[in-house]
């Protein structure tokens, strides 16, 4: 890599590192909904398709990024035999007991969680919908009005968003609604501000 991209590369996360920062530490980060906001940011730190900024940056100073989570990398779920799944932990940059270690690339195509999918002329359950969270966070840029819209509501979406209904508070939430997306999209945005942190420190 030449020294000019470095440069604009070093720019470009310490800017990602400011605004992830401020986005997720936000006290009105549920209320106005900011965890659409931190996916765009996701989407290009992560999932774009030419330089996906934060794996490129780390690919190139010879730095392997680990992710703690619930399932063992490539995990996917048996569409007909899961009912239903959510967990507490999403992502971890830090070692976490029973947790599964893995590098960033294999955490996005690592199946998070699985909702119901739902039939719409029955309105009952035919199976489940398994999402990784290159998934998530590219439905909800390009689909949800991030970074496009697409007028019809994607049901795959739509299913994760309504999964499940959480009364009164969850603990580091201000709003509850759409949880299985916040939960996810916060912890993963929460492991990408640590990363950013951490290469940058290693690689002044």
């Amino acid at each position: 890599m030449i020294i000019q991209e470095k440069i604009r590369l070093r720019e470009v996360l310490y800017r990602h590192q400011n605004q992830l920062g401020k986005f997720l530490s936000d006290p009105e980060r549920d209320e106005y909904d900011l965890h659409y906001t931190i996916a765009g940011l996701l989407r290009v730190l992560l999932c774009d398709g030419e330089v996906p900024i934060l794996l490129y940056y780390a690919k190139e100073h010879n730095i392997e990024l680990k992710v703690w989570g619930s399932y063992p990398a490539r995990h996917t779920f048996n569409p007909n035999k899961t009912a239903y799944t959510i967990d507490a932990l999403i992502a971890s940059y830090t070692l976490e007991e029973d947790a599964y270690e893995m590098n960033i690339e294999e955490y996005l195509d690592t199946e998070i969680g699985a909702v119901p999918k739902i039939d719409k002329q029955t309105n009952l359950a035919k199976g489940t919908i398994g999402y990784t969270p290159k998934q998530l966070i590219k439905w909800i840029c390009n689909k949800d009005g991030v970074a496009h819209l697409e007028l019809k509501p994607m049901a795959s979406l739509e299913s994760i968003k309504s999964a499940i209904t959480v009364f009164g508070t969850a603990e580091g939430f201000g709003k509850t609604d759409a949880f299985h997306l916040r939960l996810a999209i916060i912890q993963i945005g929460e492991w990408t501000l640590s990363a950013i942190k951490d290469i940058l420190a290693q690689t002044q």
